[in-house]
C-alpha cells in the first residue's frame, strides 16, 4: 500500500509542480500538504480495494518478462443481505481458520479504519462536501462503486462492506467536525481577547 500511495503522490506531484511553475500559480503551501496527503491515501486506498490480483517476473526456461492480471477468483462471492457478514463475524466460528475470532474483530476493523480519512480529507479540501447530506452521498456512491468494480476483478461484493465503509467515512466527518468546531471555537476567543486589548 506504501508503495502505490508514493507512485500515486509521483504521478500527481511532478505534474501539479510543473503547472505551477508554467502559470505561475500562486502557492497556498498548506492546501498543496494537504492534497498531496489525500492522493497519497486514495493511491493507497485504490490499491488495496479495486486494484486486481497480478503476477509478474521471468520465466526460468525462456527467461522471458511475464505480467499478467487474475481476474478469476473461485473464493470471490456476493452478499446482498444487509447484516449477514457482520452477524457471522460477530457471532459464529470457523474451526477450519486458527483465531477466527481475532481475524473477525481485526476485518471489521479494518472496514471501519480503512475509509476514515476520507471524510476526514473530502470535507478540509471542499466546501461543498461540508454538510452531512452531501458527505453520506459521496460515501455510498463511492463505495458502492467500488464493491461494484470488485465484483468483475475477481473480488468480493459485499453491501456489509458498503455500510462499514460509508459508517467509516461518517466517522471521519464527526471527527473534521469536531476538529472544524474546536478551530471555530478558538479563533472566537482569539478575536475576543484581541478586541479586548485593543479596547484597553
Amino acid at each position: 500500500m506504501f508503495i502505490y500511495s508514493l507512485i500515486g503522490l509521483f504521478i500527481y506531484g511532478v505534474p501539479r509542480i510543473i503547472l505551477i511553475k508554467k502559470k505561475q500559480l500562486k502557492i497556498y503551501w498548506l492546501r498543496e500538504i494537504i492534497l498531496s496527503l489525500f492522493v497519497a491515501y486514495l493511491s493507497g486506498l485504490l490499491s488495496q480495494t479495486i486494484m486486481p490480483d497480478f503476477t509478474f517476473g521471468v520465466d526460468s526456461l525462456t527467461r522471458e518478462l511475464y505480467f499478467w492480471f487474475n481476474f478469476d477468483n473461485i473464493n470471490a462471492n456476493i452478499n446482498l443481505i444487509p447484516f449477514k457478514s457482520i452477524t457471522e463475524y460477530l457471532y459464529t466460528t470457523n474451526s477450519a481458520v486458527d483465531d477466527w475470532g481475532a481475524i473477525s474483530s481485526l476485518n471489521l476493523l479494518a472496514n471501519l479504519m480503512l475509509f476514515l480519512p476520507l471524510g476526514i480529507f473530502a470535507p478540509l479540501l471542499w466546501i461543498k462536501l461540508r454538510s452531512f447530506k452531501s458527505i453520506l452521498l459521496l460515501g455510498i456512491g463511492f463505495v458502492t462503486t467500488i464493491e461494484f468494480i470488485q465484483y468483475f476483478i475477481g473480488r468480493s461484493s459485499d453491501i456489509d462492506d458498503i455500510i462499514l465503509n460509508s459508517l467509516s467515512i461518517l466517522i471521519g466527518f464527526s471527527i473534521f467536525r469536531l476538529l472544524q468546531l474546536g478551530y471555530d471555537r478558538y479563533n472566537q476567543k482569539t478575536r475576543s481577547t484581541n478586541l479586548a486589548t485593543d479596547k484597553s
